[in-house]
């Protein structure tokens, strides 16, 4: 099995974890198994973070398979469509925030082009500079 996809199922199998407590929570909290709020709000804010450490290792694995940028570009591609709605709903208050939904969109399509460019232009001076070093060491008859 390859990296990639080892990387792909772990980050379905944190997925999947990640998941699993919401639902536990979920049912926890609908069958008043909590006695305290306290605990019901640390357990949230528990699974939130959980969460969010699993949403930002899901995205590094799927640059990681696709290349720098891909969940940016495809998380302001949702975020311009979700806008493009709330702004055509009529509603004032809506309409505003789908202006800025669709702002805040496209700017993450932007941020996830750039990380894609970046990666391609480091790994073009990284290809070269090992061009210069092989060539340095054939110069010098260095094996």
């Amino acid at each position: 099995m390859s990296s990639k996809m080892r990387t792909v199922l772990n980050a379905g199998r944190q997925f999947a974890i990640g998941l699993s407590l919401v639902l536990l929570m979920t049912f926890a909290w609908a069958t008043g198994s909590w006695n305290s709020t306290a605990n019901a709000d640390s357990l949230g804010n528990s699974v939130k973070e959980t969460v969010r450490e699993l949403d930002q290792k899901g995205k590094s694995a799927l640059d990681e398979v696709t290349g720098a940028g891909t969940s940016s570009t495809i998380e302001g591609t949702v975020n311009r469509a979700t806008g493009k709605v709330q702004q055509e709903s009529g509603e004032t208050g809506a309409s505003l925030k789908g202006a800025a939904k669709q702002a805040k969109g496209k700017a993450q399509q932007d941020i996830g082009t750039v990380q894609g460019k970046i990666e391609e232009v480091s790994e073009g001076i990284e290809d070269k500079s090992e061009n210069l070093i092989d060539s340095i060491k054939d110069f010098f008859g260095d094996d």
